[in-house]
């Protein structure tokens, strides 16, 4: 076989590959990993439709990202993300 021939097989099989472990990874790697279900879900989007200013992504805990943080609310959101971290 030429080397060019031999290229694309390999090229080929590595696509297929990958392909087939990008849908079966996420099966047996993350199993329990992932989204959970809310137990209380109509109370806390009552409470999200109340408090939230708008549509848009959200993230928490929350800091200004558009504009420029002082280095307190930096602080005090690093300390809120470590203190959201499991041990």
């Amino acid at each position: 076989m030429r080397f060019s021939q031999k290229r694309l097989i390999a090229t080929v099989t590595g696509a297929v590959t990958m392909f087939v472990w990008g849908g079966f990874s996420p099966m047996v790697l993350l199993k329990g990993a992932g989204f959970n279900r809310v137990s209380d879900e109509e109370r806390i989007v009552s409470a999200l439709r109340t408090s939230l200013p708008g549509d848009g992504l959200y993230f928490l805990p929350s800091i200004d990202i558009r504009g420029n943080p002082s280095a307190e609310e930096t602080a005090a959101w690093a300390r809120g993300f470590a203190r959201d971290l499991p041990e």
